[in-house]
């Protein structure tokens, strides 16, 4: 090759390099907020619940459990008392009767919370307490407090199984994660919370146990725990 050709070979590499740098700087940071709720008035998510609740009042702990279809909807928005965009969760239940069948049934209000989107996390106000459900950018092993806005204690999520296919009930997905709230088990304290999101549907899984055991015995005496399955949704 002449001296020449070398010359053009070379102007024609750095321009590729340096286009290919360009791309690079100018390539928008995946940030995971599609893991969140689609963010339309109209919107809905129906999830089977099952739920139990021990009371030690009695003796032995009287177990009680409940079954019920829950349905959330995207009803309107609003603009809160710091100027943001909020969004009006109405949710319906529909509680179990082995004598009624679930499509028999109306949907029965029971009450309203909010979610609002933010620049950097997915916030909730859910029976007037507000939460920090998702924090973005989306990372495996990122953990951040999730009532860092609330008066409860700190409590720790965490990432995991992040971009992963995951099941439940009769929906597979291709890319979930999970947030996991609580791993809190000893010889008296059962704690466990979790919580499942799909890429461009949001929550599709949720549990949630805080119960008490008997140190001799290992059984449970006092407490809750509730499990969400996603059943339907429209987006």
């Amino acid at each position: 090759m002449s001296k020449i050709g070398y010359k053009i070979a070379a102007v024609i590499a750095f321009v590729l390099t340096m286009q290919s740098c360009q791309d690079e700087v100018v390539r928008p940071l995946t940030l995971g907020d599609e893991y969140g709720p689609v963010f339309n008035v109209g919107a809905y998510w129906e999830y089977a619940v099952d739920s139990s609740y021990v009371d030690d009042f009695f003796e032995p702990p009287l177990d009680t459990t409940a079954y019920f279809l829950l349905r959330e909807v995207f009803a309107d928005t609003f603009t809160d008392n710091a100027g943001r965009l909020t969004y009006k969760v109405e949710r319906y239940k529909k509680m179990f009767n082995d004598t009624v069948s679930y499509d028999s049934m109306d949907w029965v209000m029971t009450d309203v919370w909010t979610a609002t989107p933010q620049q950097g996390f997915y916030e909730r106000y859910e029976e007037n307490v507000r939460y920090v459900r998702l924090n973005y950018p989306v990372v495996e092993g990122k953990d951040w407090n999730g009532n860092a806005y609330n008066t409860f204690n700190e409590w720790n999520y965490e990432y995991e199984n992040v971009h992963q296919s995951h099941t439940t009930g009769a929906f597979t997905f291709d890319s979930t994660l999970t947030v996991n709230q609580r791993d809190n088990i000893n010889i008296i304290d059962n704690e466990t919370a979790f919580e499942v999101y799909a890429k461009d549907v949001g929550l599709i899984e949720k549990h949630y146990t805080d119960q008490v055991k008997s140190i001799s015995t290992g059984d449970i005496t006092s407490g809750t725990s509730m499990n969400w399955i996603l059943l339907d949704y429209s987006l």
